[in-house]
């Protein structure tokens, strides 16, 4: 929801022809935030959870710190680096931690595994943009972002549809049985 509105707000700033970068960055941090929200409660490790927290307390931390310095007047893409690495490792864990444990037949059925699923085709999709975007010259900059940023997005938009429509909890089907 946060980031409809955002994305909303920018097409607007953008026919008035002024940047977005402030409320871009402050998205960055919510969505990041929530994110390891997540993760914390899906994952079983301890020490996966408190590296999340420490994790958490340093990327506030490198956001503030990039966000006083730049925050208005460019994108903090090293931060945008960081959370992708970041989401796609966390959701390996989480893909393997379901693969190893007893009850690892079904747990596609989950809306987790399509919620952890989108975000890992999202940022590995847009891992190397965001890693290159600042080397590109600004027709080629503005050209693949629409391109590539929202192509991954509407594939994560979609996912996390399927993931709403599911429930929790999937009922177990009847076998038929032969009388």
């Amino acid at each position: 929801m946060f980031n409809c509105i955002s994305d909303t707000y920018s097409f607007y700033l953008g026919s008035l022809k002024q940047t977005n970068f402030a409320v871009f960055n402050i998205t960055l941090l919510v969505e990041t935030l929530l994110l390891y929200v997540f993760f914390l409660q899906i994952l079983a490790s301890k020490i996966a959870k408190a590296a999340i927290m420490i994790l958490g307390v340093f990327f506030v931390q490198l956001w503030l710190r990039f966000y006083f310095k730049f925050g208005h007047s460019s994108y903090i893409d090293t931060c945008v680096t960081i959370e992708n690495s970041t989401i796609i490792i966390l959701s390996i864990l989480y893909f393997f931690q379901q693969l190893t444990t007893e009850d690892s037949q079904n747990f596609y059925n989950s809306p987790r595994f399509w919620i952890v699923s989108a975000y890992l085709i999202y940022t590995a999709g847009i891992y190397f943009l965001f890693l290159f975007i600042d080397s590109l010259p600004l027709s080629e900059k503005e050209k693949y972002y629409i391109i590539i940023n929202y192509l991954f997005y509407n594939v994560r938009t979609i996912l996390i549809v399927i993931a709403m429509f599911m429930t929790s909890h999937p009922k177990q089907r009847k076998k038929f049985q032969l009388t």
